[in-house]
């Protein structure tokens, strides 16, 4: 355990001025940084305001510590090395880190200068945290997410500081993407200027009236913010008696004053404990003057809108499996490789999953076509999770699993020495995006990187170039509009860990989205506004609806990915696994996606230079979809018509009737195991391997003892049937819903 001889109060500041008014209430240390590199900041610093704040701190004898734990693109890491060398310069004590890219730079660029690691609600145990202090972090800044009996028994395991955000509001939801810039624009109203945090935006939930949820947008996507601030002051000696090091105070969206205030009543608590630990006790009082000046803050409104609403050699294909009846099928329509999750440690909780017995099976299977099979090992996992790994990655090694795909650290450090022959991919959840970051996997023995879904073509050439190392990217499915691992709503929502298995995608729900209008310093009486509100939105103070009557709801949902338009460029860049999404789809979304993705990859191969693209592709993949389809991020940024507003989500338009497990070349009848009700007189569609297809007519349908029958009507019920062409073992009968 990291022992502290004195327990830090951290504040984050808007500006300089603010800065020297938050140390001289009692801040041992500031938290501030340039947007750039730095992200959810109260004010931006450039190199030579944040000079001006080491120079202010060093008389009250404080430190300044610079956030840079954005997400790093290849443009951002041309900029890196000036600025960390500016940094060293000035005389910044510490920097927060997230990507790898800023590790390297600093340890080449300012080696004096104190590294703290944070992740976000990604950083939820303790062998992690002690992985990257390995790597050089003297700090690790623990999720928010964790609950006090978390926090305090994964402290005394740390051989690194531990920091704990103490107070504040803090971040549930980040996206590249500019999602409210993109909701006005789909209802005809683009927004000029700012959508930043000065513009009191937030999200109400049609569920959840009451509560707000703030959000905006910068030069690093969008944020939501959670609804309710944190404050631990009451249980604050909790933390000091369990070892923590630093305590943070997140003032961003708070005036001035409040935030003094705040600091005042922590400084307080903590020169009490630091006094006589012993006889320490919370008193009321401390938070006497933060409540008072919570409640004079003021600000006035004036109306906008009604606010009423009618409600590789060859690059391997990669595909989802979310039971060993998908893996067969995802394998025999032509998969090389499948990933599954087991019954731990992966993502997809609601899918069906694996037992060991079944994964021997299914890696049985995978080996008479060549194929592999890999498991998803990928939460973020909490001190609670450590303790099985090693035994459970041996019997993922015993049941002949390829590699698995992991995110933790922790997982990845166990996995390395105890089961040396099982193969590690780095997750999509570790949102990779630049070169130097997939480079220090790369050293870390990784031999694959599933690269974040934010990734460029443009930005694939640049690590390809600059890395040997496989590379998968997805290239079909469904879309997380935050970046991978960034989201905790369902935490917020319906207490399920989304980085632990329990995504509800609340990002589908429907929100409403307001403002808080800024202008003068007296609230509107909450009688007035009462008499000006449309009904259902009597909700008082300053809320104003930025919808109309006919507007569709606010969403943060995304069309699905489909790059089968684009496999030449895919090929091309170099990436080396086409990844599929869809763990929970069905048996014929799988089959038809494998299906249509193998047959373009392997004609691009045959012959590049006369390849085409087939209509029939085009259509095959509509067939499956049951949302519009665009190319993500591999060309630019999404926009508004790139995501999803009701009513745009569609019902897939085919169902899967029927199964074929035997068919007679002399009499030309198949046996048909059904899936989906069908009778005589219907128009199907028979599919297969390699393109197989022909359309016919539902003709006389008899049981297995001859007998004639008037529809299949009955789950997995066997059925013989004419066919007029062909049929083999696992082609698969649809029909139009």
């Amino acid at each position: 355990m990291y022992m502290s001889t004195k327990h830090e109060l951290l504040v984050t500041a808007a500006n300089v001025k603010e800065a020297e008014v938050l140390l001289l209430a009692g801040a041992d240390a500031l938290l501030i940084g340039d947007d750039r590199f730095g992200m959810r900041l109260p004010g931006s610093f450039s190199v030579e305001e944040t000079a001006e704040v080491v120079a202010v701190a060093a008389k009250h004898q404080a430190r300044v510590y610079v956030s840079m734990n954005n997400l790093m693109s290849n443009e951002l890491l041309k900029e890196l090395p000036e600025y960390v060398q500016a940094l060293g310069k000035i005389g910044v004590h510490g920097v927060e880190f997230n990507d790898p890219s800023v590790l390297a730079s600093i340890k080449e660029h300012a080696p004096h200068i104190q590294l703290h690691w944070n992740a976000e609600m990604t950083s939820t145990n303790y062998a992690t945290a002690n992985y990257w202090g390995t790597k050089g972090a003297s700090r690790v800044v623990l999720a928010r997410e964790l609950n006090m009996d978390e926090l305090t028994e994964m402290v005394p395991y740390l051989k690194v500081q531990a920091q704990v955000q103490v107070h504040g509001m803090t971040n549930i939801y980040h996206s590249k993407r500019s999602l409210v810039q993109s909701y006005m624009s789909h209802q005809g109203r683009p927004v000029e200027g700012h959508l930043g945090k000065e513009r009191g935006l937030f999200l109400i939930e049609a569920e959840r009236r009451d509560e707000k949820f703030p959000i905006y947008e910068d030069v690093n996507g969008t944020h939501i913010m959670s609804s309710e601030d944190i404050c631990i002051l009451e249980d604050l000696h909790l933390l000091m008696e369990a070892g923590v090091h630093s305590f943070k105070i997140e003032g961003m969206l708070k005036p001035l004053a409040y935030n003094e205030a705040v600091v005042r009543a922590y400084r307080v608590a903590l020169d009490s404990y630091a006094a006589d630990a012993d006889a320490y006790a919370f008193c009321e009082e401390w938070l006497d003057e933060v409540h008072e000046v919570n409640e004079m803050e003021t600000v006035a409104v004036k109306r906008k809108f009604s606010g009423k609403r009618n409600r590789l050699d060859k690059p391997e294909l990669l595909a989802p499996a979310g039971n060993l009846e998908k893996l067969k099928f995802a394998i025999h329509y032509g998969a090389d490789a499948v990933y599954i999750g087991g019954q731990a440690y992966g993502l997809r909780s609601n899918a069906d999953n694996f037992s060991f017995e079944e994964m021997r099976e299914g890696v049985e299977f995978a080996k008479k076509y060549g194929a592999k099979v890999f498991v998803a090992t990928n939460i973020y996992a909490h001190n609670e999770d450590i303790e099985g790994i090693q035994a459970y990655l041996q019997n993922l090694y015993d049941a002949g699993i390829a590699a698995i795909i992991v995110a933790d650290p922790a997982i990845i450090e166990v996995a390395q020495r105890a089961v040396p022959g099982l193969e590690v991919h780095l997750s999509t959840q570790q949102s990779t995006l630049n070169w130097q970051a997939v480079k220090f996997w790369k050293d870390e023995g990784l031999p694959r990187v599933v690269l974040g879904r934010e990734t460029s073509f443009e930005e694939i050439e640049e690590i390809k170039a600059n890395v040997d190392i496989e590379i998968e990217a997805f290239i079909h499915g469904a879309m997380c509009s935050s970046y991978s691992g960034r989201c905790v709503l369902s935490n917020h929502f319906t207490d399920r860990d989304s980085n632990r298995g329990g995504c509800c995608q609340s990002c589908r729900w429907k929100y409403d989205l307001f403002e808080d209008a800024r202008e003068g310093t007296v609230w509107v009486s909450e009688e007035e506004m009462q008499m000006q509100a449309p009904a259902p939105f009597k909700l008082g103070e300053n809320q104003l609806p930025l919808f109309q009557e006919q507007d569709n709801s606010f969403s943060m949902g995304s069309k699905d990915l489909c790059m089968i338009g684009h496999i030449p460029e895919l090929i091309d860049v170099g990436v080396d696994s086409f990844k599929i999404e869809g763990r929970m789809k069905s048996i014929h979304y799988v089959a038809t996606v494998v299906n249509v993705y193998r047959q373009a990859i392997d004609s691009y191969m045959a012959d590049p230079e006369n390849y085409v693209l087939k209509p029939e592709w085009v259509e095959e993949m509509n067939k499956a979809a049951n949302r519009p389809l665009n190319t993500g991020f591999f060309y630019d940024t999404p926009d508004h018509e790139d995501h999803i507003y009701e009513p745009e989500e569609k019902a897939v338009p085919y169902d899967f009737a029927g199964l074929v497990i035997d068919y007679d070349a002399t009499t030309g009848m198949a046996t048909i195991q059904q899936r989906n009700h069908f009778k005589p007189g219907q128009e199907i569609e028979f599919f297969g391997p390699g393109g197989h297809f022909f359309k016919q007519v539902v003709g006389e349908l008899q049981d297995e003892e001859g007998n004639v029958l008037d529809a299949a009507r009955h789950p997995l019920q066997r059925v013989k049937m004419k066919v007029d062409q062909p049929v083999s073992y696992f082609d698969m009968m649809r029909k139009k819903k």
